[in-house]
């Protein structure tokens, strides 16, 4: 890549990385990336040798009830190219204003940003909204709060994001790739 074209790609916004045809973010989450690079770089997003971004995102609220129902919670998957499985990213919309976002991330992403405002700890995110365990968790004994699917099915039950998926596991291999069939 030539020094024109790596500045040229540092300079654009997010929007512009991320255009709407194939990655439906709002503007309001594009413009708080541009305004808080530790906040995207705590995404899978921001790997993008290693993680494919599924095309669908998924969001939800708490029940009416629950303290922080007008958080958005939104979901967003992707393929792991190195271990061959499926991952989630989640990011609250807080109060839903698209005003002040967070992402919630693994202790090891934590520690690189432990001076980002906008990043905390995945168990965070399920002690405040996952109710213990009653909200965001899987039906894993071992790791109910992991969110990586080894298997198609194991994704929610979405057919945009299943298809996603799928279009992801068929496309043509590269040289030297091997596909992981447990997924299939």
């Amino acid at each position: 890549m030539s020094r024109a074209s790596f500045v040229k790609i540092a300079t654009m916004s997010h929007r512009e990385k991320y255009p709407k045809e194939y990655f439906p973010f709002s503007d309001e989450i594009c413009t708080f990336m541009d305004l808080h690079p530790c906040f995207h770089d705590s995404l899978k997003l921001a790997e993008t040798g290693r993680f494919t971004f599924l095309r669908v995102i998924l969001t939800s609220f708490l029940p009416h009830d629950h303290l922080l129902h007008n958080d958005e919670v939104i979901g967003l998957f992707y393929y792991d190219e190195e271990e061959k499985l499926f991952k989630q990213d989640f990011i609250v919309n807080k109060n839903n204003e698209g005003k002040l976002f967070y992402s919630y991330v693994a202790s090891c992403i934590k520690n690189k940003y432990h001076s980002c405002d906008f990043v905390f700890l995945i168990d965070d995110f399920f002690e405040t909204y996952g109710s213990e365990g009653k909200y965001y968790h899987r039906d894993n004994n071992k790791k109910p709060w992991m969110h990586h699917y080894k298997d198609i099915n194991e994704l929610p039950k979405n057919d945009d994001l299943r298809k996603c998926a799928r279009d992801i596991l068929d496309r043509p291999l590269k040289r030297g790739e091997s596909v992981n069939h447990d997924l299939v």
